[in-house]
């Protein structure tokens, strides 16, 4: 299997590991990694970063508080409920961006719908 990564490259998928316990701060979490091949020197002249997508959000109960820019993670698996509290957006990579440029964009979409409302009642 190939993936299109951003950039518009493509690397090759290798293998799927399933289950991995993630410790984030001391909260262990379960997730899958898909571990990708790339050449040796393309591995060299890259600085790597680990991405945590939407379902890694959705299984560590992940809660983003914009207004004190924190995260809280809440996992209730076998060990019990367990919870981290006040994670700076910064130290959280969501999809290739940072927590606190998603949410900035959400906030630019939001004031475009007002001027856009706007501009359509003073038209009527």
């Amino acid at each position: 299997m190939t993936l299109k990564m951003v950039d518009n490259s493509s690397k090759t998928l290798y293998a799927v590991v399933e289950d991995v316990r993630l410790d984030i701060y001391g909260l262990k979490v379960p997730i899958d990694f898909v571990i990708l091949k790339v050449k040796e020197e393309e591995s060299k002249e890259r600085d790597w970063k680990l991405l945590l997508g939407r379902s890694f959000i959705v299984t560590a109960g992940m809660e983003v508080n914009v207004v004190s820019w924190r995260v809280s993670l809440k996992y209730g698996g076998r060990d019990g409920i367990q919870e981290k509290e006040s994670l700076s957006m910064e130290e959280v990579i969501f999809d290739g961006q940072m927590l606190k440029e998603v949410a900035r964009d959400c906030e630019h979409e939001e004031e475009n719908k007002r001027l856009q409302l706007k501009e359509k009642l003073f038209k009527a």
